[in-house]
């Protein structure tokens, strides 16, 4: 059943009280473990963080995040973007892990997997952005995806997601039909009708269309429709590797309690576009359950998220939601 619901409040606004957590606690207990073990820590260097799909475009908001977090309180650090071409998110967690990796940390979308197997930092890097997804279809398709939708529900899609992504498994859990690909062969699925749609982060998908603007018949986002999860992108590294990135941690936490993420959000080209469509749609949003989240994800601090991702939070925090919880919603803001 699809119910109106009204925002009285602006989702977007940052809650700006923080009661502020010791977020690097764990941080300083490993980097003194290492520190002591023989390990030598410079104030000053490069960061060197891997990228995958060979193009720096997609992750524009996150990298974007970092470097302004560093520079604001540590400008004689540096950034290094180690390619790691068509490696998939597995692969590079993998070498991480082992020690093999050529690059002192990763960030990629929260899984309780990742968290028990690598050095995770709980510091949401885009405020929640990347669980807010949107299908993104061919241009020629949107009026009988539209009507389908409209009679069968979001569910009757058939939905391309990425090999080893959390949201794959998301997606799957709640009951969605999913075609799971590398990235590149998504794209490929999505143009030669093998899916229906590739769910992505609402950010991502400004990039990634206009990238693509030039198909025949090129992506859009399918209008008038969210899938909204508990997401983001979070920072992994080793214990071995935390004296060269603690300086980075300090910094984000430093930027997201001071507000200065979400200041990048608002001014960062494609995520300011896309709060501006979430602020003047009225979308149908299918909310999911994300059965990943472990105590560490629901306990941090709520002014680290973006409102409709902290709401989507707390209805986790309810023993989750049923197979089937659309909602009409009027995202509005104050004047």
């Amino acid at each position: 059943m699809i119910s109106m619901c009204h925002f009285e409040n602006n989702w977007l606004t940052v809650m700006r009280y923080s009661h502020k957590r010791n977020v690097i606690r764990g941080v300083l207990i490993l980097f003194f473990a290492v520190f002591m073990s023989g390990a030598v820590f410079s104030a000053e260097g490069t960061i060197r963080i891997g990228l995958l799909h060979d193009d720096p475009e997609p992750f524009s908001l996150v990298i974007s995040v970092i470097e302004e977090s560093l520079s604001s309180m540590h400008p004689e650090m540096e950034v290094e973007l180690v390619n790691l071409g068509s490696m998939n998110q597995a692969r590079a967690l993998s070498q991480l892990a082992s020690g093999q990796a050529n690059f002192d940390i990763f960030f990629s979308g929260y899984s309780s997997e990742r968290e028990k197997k690598l050095v995770q930092f709980d510091l949401p890097l885009t405020m929640g952005l990347l669980g807010i997804r949107v299908p993104v279809v061919r241009a020629s398709q949107v009026e009988e995806l539209l009507e389908r939708v409209e009679q069968k529900g979001i569910r009757s899609l058939t939905v391309g997601s990425g090999i080893g992504w959390p949201d794959s498994k998301i997606l799957i859990e709640n009951n969605f039909n999913v075609m799971l690909a590398g990235y590149d062969s998504l794209w490929k699925m999505l143009q030669y009708g093998r899916v229906d749609a590739f769910a992505r982060g609402i950010e991502e998908a400004y990039v990634e269309v206009n990238q693509r603007k030039d198909w025949p018949d090129p992506p859009v986002i399918l209008p008038g429709y969210l899938i909204v999860y508990p997401l983001d992108y979070f920072l992994y590294t080793t214990a071995e590797k935390l004296p060269a990135i603690s300086v980075l941690i300090d910094s984000i936490t430093a930027a997201l309690e001071s507000g200065r993420v979400f200041e990048v959000l608002s001014n960062h080209k494609t995520s300011a576009e896309a709060l501006a469509y979430l602020q003047s749609c009225e979308c149908v949003v299918e909310e999911l359950y994300n059965k990943s989240l472990t105590q560490r994800i629901l306990s941090i601090d709520d002014s680290y998220w973006l409102d409709i991702a902290r709401r989507s939070l707390e209805k986790n925090k309810k023993a989750g939601l049923p197979k089937s919880d659309s909602s009409v919603e009027k995202l509005k803001t104050s004047p």
